[in-house]
Formats: structure tokens, sequence, C-alpha cells
């Protein structure tokens, strides 16, 4: 129950006053204060009212509230009434007790804004999507689904394996041992790589990443996610590791059926090794008008027609057109151009290493400079500048295996603080309050 006056309050206190209190006992869990027109027919039913913390207030009081309320009392029923089912966290103990019988009366039934809240996401689609699959099969008509899975068929077998094993759940733990996993998995295969990268580094540099990594679009995002993984897969294979087959060029193809969002990536690796060998001013200045380009680029693929093109060029058009999001963030914003300036730090770090790392890692310090300009390009669109900030994460990770070890070294192992160590502080810090002292934090608490 709120403060307010709403049909949730009045069905709770109606029902209430239908029960025989000499046979049963009631009592009200609410996070707020009670409105007096209902508190009043509440103390005369002789009913109990129990408030907790509200988890969006204080979440670590809320959690002590829900154990403390649970450990000192005994339910045999708890009968949840909300505008959405999401609102189970405030009943969430139940889990830990077999013998209370628990009811969820949703009076809305959409828990659709607790997944979307400041940030679209495909969670919440993709699990309508699976139970799609499981009540028409693989091949049922598009209109059950929310995803044109015609365009994205790897997406389209990956919601449908998971839908046969009948569990929700892995697809975002799925979606997290790939980003962790393969990420971690990278960086180890660089320890002794040069003599000066030591465990302690890569796990420090792994450390960077998990808290630079924003956990909840991970998890909720799936797509994005596991394709920026692969993608940084394929360019750490091709630019460090200087490996080239078919494999990987098949690799960047499916990247474009898992999210159309990433031709633009395509683009900067057909740009990088242009970089260093053509004017770089000429190939910054396309990447940072990238988004014009493409909008005129989209223009011309419209006279082919066809769905496929169609559903190209509306994607095309949603990140590159200029549109203003409704869930602009100025705090999202704030923390892209704090990527962009310690991954240009680090650059500038180890571009005083030229012979001994720049030189080995070119092309990998192309691509660098490269989604520098088109982040700032992008700043323009939201939904483009969010998404490659994003991918700066990456970058930074591999470039902070190298400032930690110089660093290091040049000062004879005492690690004391470089100004680019205090970037990276900084990043890691502002990155890590963002997350728990936002909605980002709190919107997985459903």
């Amino acid at each position: 129950m709120t403060s307010g006056v709403g049909g949730v309050e009045t069905f709770m206190t109606d029902l209430n006053s239908m029960i025989d209190h000499t046979t049963m006992e009631t009592c009200f869990l609410v996070h707020q204060n009670i409105n007096e027109r209902y508190l009043s027919e509440i103390n005369k039913a002789g009913s109990k009212i129990f408030c907790v913390t509200g988890i969006k207030n204080n979440p670590f009081k809320f959690f002590r509230d829900m154990f403390k309320l649970f450990r000192e009392n005994d339910f045999d029923v708890v009968h949840l009434n909300e505008c959405g089912a999401s609102f189970f966290i405030y009943a969430f103990p139940v889990i830990f007790n077999k013998k209370i019988k628990f009811i969820v009366h949703s009076h809305n039934g959409s828990s659709r804004s607790v997944f979307t809240n400041g940030n679209y996401t495909d969670l919440y689609r993709f699990y309508q999507d699976i139970k799609a699959f499981q009540l028409y099969g693989f091949n049922a008509d598009k209109s059950y689904f929310y995803t044109g899975y015609n365009n994205v068929p790897v997406v389209k077998v990956l919601i449908y394996l998971i839908s046969l094993i009948g569990i929700n759940g892995l697809l975002p733990l799925f979606t997290s041992a790939i980003v962790y996993g393969t990420t971690g998995k990278i960086l180890s295969t660089m320890i002794n790589k040069k003599k000066y990268i030591t465990n302690q580094v890569v796990s420090y540099c792994f450390f960077i990443f998990v808290i630079l990594t924003n956990y909840k679009v991970v998890i909720t995002n799936i797509r994005m996610p596991i394709g920026m993984t692969l993608f940084f897969l394929l360019t750490y294979f091709e630019f460090v590791q200087h490996k080239r087959n078919k494999l990987i060029f098949i690799g960047y193809f499916c990247l474009c059926l898992i999210h159309f969002a990433f031709i633009p990536f395509i683009i900067i690796r057909l740009l990088t090794p242009i970089l260093s060998k053509k004017n770089p001013i000429i190939v910054l200045s396309v990447v940072f008008l990238l988004g014009l380009i493409v909008s005129v680029g989209s223009d011309l693929l419209n006279k082919f027609g066809g769905s496929y093109f169609s559903n190209i060029l509306y994607k095309i058009e949603f990140y590159t057109n200029g549109a203003k999001s409704e869930y602009f963030e100025i705090h999202i914003a704030a923390l892209g151009f704090v990527k962009i300036l310690t991954l240009i730090v680090l650059l500038f770090f180890i571009n005083r290493y030229k012979h001994e790392v720049r030189t080995e890692y070119e092309s990998m310090y192309s691509l660098s400079y490269l989604f520098i300009m088109l982040c700032l390009g992008s700043f323009w669109n939201y939904y483009l500048f969010m998404r490659m900030t994003n991918y700066l994460v990456y970058l930074i990770t591999f470039w902070s295996i190298f400032v930690f070890c110089k660093s290091n070294s040049l000062n004879n192992d005492t690690f004391k603080r470089t100004p680019t160590e205090l970037i990276l502080l900084f990043a890691v810090v502002s990155h890590f309050l963002y997350y728990f002292l936002s909605y980002q934090y709190r919107v997985l608490c459903f």
C-alpha cells in the first residue's frame, strides 16, 4: 500500500473488512505511511501494520528490515497486492520458507517498466519470446514474437535453445558467462606474453573491467554485451595474436546477425588498416561524421526495397538520425565522456613506448583512436553514444595492462600512483558510485 488513495488500497481494506478476525489475524506490510482514509479502517479491524524501509530509499536497511520481519513473525499466507508482479521483492523471504503459502495479485499485470526503467532492454521481450517458442515452436508465425528474428537468426537459435531447457534465467547467466568469461580468458592469455605482464597486473585489469562494465546492462540487454565481447575477441585474434582466417571474417558477419548496431563496428574494423597508410586526419574525420554518411547511404539503399533492407534501414535511421531519447540521462552521458577521457590518457601514455608497445599493437592502437572519434561524433545521438562508449571499456582494460606494467617498472616496484593511474582510479570510482547510487542497481531488485 502507498500513502495515496487508489484501487489497490481500496481493494485491500475492503477485503480486510470482510474477514472474520475472530478466526484469522491479518497484517499489512507497507513501505510508506498509509493514508488516513484506510488507516482508520485497518485499525478498526484490529490488523497489525508492519512498515519497512523502501528499497529505493535505502537498499541495505530494506534487506535488514525484511529479514527481521520474517524471522520474528510466523505467517501462514502472504498475499501480495501490487500494480506489478515485480514487487515480489517486498515478499522475497517467502522463498526460504516452504510452509508459507504465497499469493500474487497483480492489479496491472505489467512489469515491463521495471525492465525499461531509464534504458531500453531486450530481457523483457526475450522472456516473452521464450514463452512464444514454448507454445508455438521454432517456425511459428512472426506475429507471435516481439523480435524480428528473420534478420537476427543467431539470436533466434539462442532464444529457442533456452526455451527448450525451460529455465529463463539461463539467458542472463549465459550472457554473463560470455562477457566476463571470454574477457577474463583473453586477459589471461597475455600473462607472460611480455616478461613484465604478471598475474597480479592482469587481475587488477580484470577488476577494472568488472567495475566499468554495467552489470545491469550485461544481464538485461543481452545482444549488445555478447556482440561487443565477440568483437573484442575477433580483433584480439587479428591485431594482437595476428591470426587471420575465414572463421574470423565469418564472426564479423555474424555480429550483424546479432544486432544491426554492429554495422559501425564493422566499418571501424575496415578503416583500421587504412589509418596508418593514408592521411589520418581524413580517416578520423570520416569516422567522426560516420552518422551523417550512414544516413545518406541509407537513402540510397532504400531504393532497393525489400523487407531485409527495410529492417536494416530502420535500425540505421534509429541510430543515426539524431533522434532524442526520452530516456536520456546526463549521468550516462557524463560517464561516456569519462571513458573517452580515460582511453585518451591511456593512449597518450602508450605513445611514450612507441617502439616497445605501440609498434607491436599498431592496429589495436589505431582501432582505439577510431572508436574515440566515433564516440565523439555520435554524442548528438543518445542511443549510438551510449552503445559506442560502452565498448571503450574493453579497450581501456586492454591498454591498462601496459600502463600498470610500465608504471610499476618505472617506479622500481613501489607502484606509486602516476597521473594515468589516477585517471583510471577516477573512472573506476565514478562508475562504481553511479551504479550503486542510481537506478542501475535498483532496477535489478525486482
